[in-house]
């Protein structure tokens, strides 16, 4: 029996967490520290092979560690309890709280004990806070090295001295020292191939040109001036290769575009640098190939780029990437790893039925996903589901896990031509995370006058890169409105303080109120709009992969309100989405939704619906509470619902 062909994509990236020197989140510092060089040295325990990807921007902020740069947890757990305040008190209780419970604080005695006191925190003891500040940095170590034998006699302990502290820091910053060496022997070890992304993460095509968005996204609203800084996608793409280059001696073949983001100038730009494989998402690949795609089409080699010269393109298989980032954390680690074996069968039994068993020489299954947030979800950090799957997958009779260059350079004469690439990225196939509703355009728009405001000057070096920091594509994913976190208030802040700081130092102004939240300066030109974002999710603040529905806006005219209830990607055959709207007397008007039909119901008959390019509107007569019921039968099998409520002030509205 011919192997099948897979190969893992794991992307490490952490936004850059600094306002100037200084560290205002600490993620970078955790995620090193539980996840990055962990699962590196878990995956060298088989004989199976893996592409990492990492960030240079994480990279430098790893740099800084090293220099003695601190973030506000390390500040925390350094000081002494003694001296805590009310407020270091508060602070402490609210990173605690950060920690997932089920899978990081239960397995603690200690932080188990004292999680329930956290809700008052100013009663804490010093002995307690010496407890809560080792728990804390316990439950951020690294499965691997919980086996250290200064770390595994603390795990079960219930209190601690100030030497456990001591010896627990000093674990943390040897993993520190660690990652980048970790990284670089791995990559000489030929088991681990390491790729990089554009330097500070950009959205490659946007930066190109915003108004490729469109491509995707013809509907959608974007940035008057559309933003256009090609200049600056060169040097992220140059800059990054030769990074890791500097750190390795060696030049990193492959480059997995921040979001999975991709164009044609996007491809020709990392062509011209001598890039030889990148990779997005299968629907990006969809929209691209039209009605000549199918599922399978997504496991073969393509060839984008211009004459000169070309890069070879993989498409994620982004339901077993879910499987692994969404579903499998609360399932049994065997059963698990059982089930992802029987979808790679699927893909072998679909490959052959549409290629023949030959393809099986070629055809690769990529799978390519975050490398850190899913973990924490997990029992043990994702451990036993690890060891489980990747003991199946290092039997070579059924498969033959490569890395991402040796799965572009397989067969290169039986690589398919791909004239046109449709721009987008692997939530979708489009951008619409990132750019297209008033708050994210107003982002775009700012950092498009800030851009001019330098270029003006002649690009000076200290202001030029204020402006490559704050092109990353994190700024702008945090102004989208499905995303909610307890520091998302944070980038905002940081975002505009970077602005602020590069328009006064360009002795200029921005036509946008930089001294308040820009979704509050947006709010103050589009008076009468109120949005809600749609979660189903319990587990986590990020994504949801199947999700139908966004947003849901209500939009105050005199005696008429629309309720626009925005989807986020088209309906399948299969898929309804059912909105029940009741206001405080108890008066119902329900719409049912398909992909190709609508049934509406109100008690009034003047109410309405209307179908929009990205959603549609139910039209009622104005009040100030509604309660307004989602529910989703998806594709997938999942059926959700959530409710909303709003309470309008509708003074000045309309």
């Amino acid at each position: 029996m011919t192997p099948l062909r897979i190969c893992f994509l794991w992307h490490f990236h952490q936004p850059d967490y600094r306002r100037g020197d200084e560290f205002y989140l600490p993620w970078v510092y955790l995620h090193t520290v539980k996840d990055y060089v962990d699962l590196v040295k878990l995956f060298q325990e088989y004989p199976v092979k893996h592409t990492i990807n990492v960030v240079p921007s994480l990279l430098l902020q790893v740099d800084a560690y090293l220099h003695g740069r601190k973030d506000p947890v390390q500040q925390l757990c350094e000081r002494d309890p003694d001296d805590f305040t009310d407020e270091d008190r508060l602070q402490l209780a609210r990173w605690c709280l950060t920690v997932q419970t089920g899978t990081m604080v239960a397995p603690l005695p200690r932080f188990r004990e004292l999680h329930d006191r956290l809700g008052d925190p100013s009663t804490l003891t010093p002995s307690e806070i010496l407890d809560l500040q080792v728990s804390l940095l316990l439950s951020w170590t690294g499965p691997l090295h919980r086996h250290d034998p200064r770390i595994a006699p603390l795990l079960h302990r219930t209190t601690f001295t100030m030497d456990d502290r001591t010896t627990t820091q000093q674990v943390h910053n040897e993993i520190l020292s660690s990652m980048i060496p970790t990284l670089v022997e791995a990559e000489r070890s030929g088991q681990i191939e390491i790729s990089v992304t554009p330097f500070h993460h950009p959205i490659l095509p946007l930066i190109i040109d915003t108004n490729v968005a469109r491509q995707s996204m013809p509907n959608t609203s974007l940035p008057t001036v559309p933003f256009k800084a090609v200049d600056d996608a060169t040097w992220h793409v140059e800059s990054a290769i030769n990074d890791w280059f500097a750190r390795s001696g060696r030049r990193p073949r492959g480059m997995w575009p921040a979001e999975g983001s991709v164009s044609d100038d996007a491809i020709s730009l990392m062509a011209s640098a001598g890039v030889a494989w990148t990779a997005t998402d299968s629907d990006v690949l969809r929209h691209s190939l039209g009605p000549e795609y199918s599922p399978a089409s997504a496991y073969l080699q393509y060839e984008a780029g211009g004459e000169a010269a070309t890069v070879t393109m993989l498409f994620r298989d982004h339901e077993l990437a879910d499987a692994i980032g969404f579903e499998y954390a609360g399932w049994d680690p065997e059963a698990a790893a059982d089930d992802f074996v029987r979808r790679l069968e699927e893909r072998r039994r679909l490959i052959i039925q549409e290629f023949g068993e030959d393809a099986l020489a070629y055809a690769t299954v990529p799978v390519i996903l975050d490398g850190e947030n899913c973990w924490e979800f997990y029992s043990e950090n994702g451990v036993p589901f690890l060891r489980a799957l990747l003991s199946r997958l290092a039997d070579r009779n059924r498969f033959e896990v490569v890395t991402c260059s040796e799965a572009a350079s397989a067969a290169p004469d039986r690589h398919h031509r791909l004239p046109h690439l449709v721009a987008g990225s692997w939530i979708r196939g489009t951008f619409d995370i990132w750019i297209g509703s008033a708050v994210k355009n107003a982002a775009w728009s700012a950092l498009g006058e800030a851009r001019q405001a330098v270029r003006a000057l002649g690009d000076p070096p200290d202001l030029l890169e204020r402006v490559l920091r704050l092109e990353a594509s994190d700024w702008f994913w945090w102004y989208d409105e499905r995303h909610a976190a307890p520091n998302k208030a944070d980038f905002d802040h940081t975002f505009r303080e970077h602005l602020r700081g590069i328009f006064e130092q360009a002795g200029t102004t921005c036509s946008l109120d930089l001294r308040i939240p820009i979704a509050e300066a947006v709010m103050q030109d589009t008076k009468g709009a109120v949005s809600k974002s749609v979660s189903f999710s319990k587990q986590s603040a990020m994504h949801e992969a199947d999700a139908i529905s966004s947003l849901v806006t209500i939009e105050t005219d005199g005696n008429w309100q629309r309720v626009i209830v925005h989807l986020q990607r088209a309906m399948l055959e299969s898929e309804e989405v059912m909105v029940t709207i009741t206001d405080r007397h108890h008066g119902e008007r329900c719409c049912c939704v398909t992909h190709d039909d609508y049934m509406f119901r109100s008690m009034l008959h003047d109410e309405g619906f209307e179908r929009l390019p990205e959603g549609f509107a139910i039209y009622v007569h104005t009040t100030t509470v509604w309660f307004i019921k989602i529910e989703e039968q998806r594709a997938s099998g999942n059926n959700v619902s959530t409710v909303l409520t709003f309470e309008l002030d509708l003074h000045g509205a309309g």
